[in-house]
């Protein structure tokens, strides 16, 4: 998916996935994304619209849209 279809895609769904052997997941509450590892809710983020989530949640370090790109959705 490129750029254009993630940020589609998330705006409709609240994905949960695996990536590098642990769970992840995102919801949308009260008009914000939040995003974290599942089991380890005080650990989450939140952002005000896609593009921040896409940007600046990090994951292992690495930013999310790159992360994205690999998930089979």
């Amino acid at each position: 998916m490129n750029r254009k279809e993630i940020k589609e895609w998330l705006e409709c769904n609240e994905p949960v996935f695996e990536y590098q052997g642990k769970e992840y997941g995102i919801c949308f509450v009260e008009g914000k994304f939040v995003a974290g590892e599942v089991g380890k809710e005080e650990n989450d983020q939140t952002f005000d619209t896609v593009e921040e989530l896409l940007q600046y949640w990090k994951i292992e370090g690495v930013p999310f849209y790159d992360v994205a790109k690999e998930i089979q959705w």
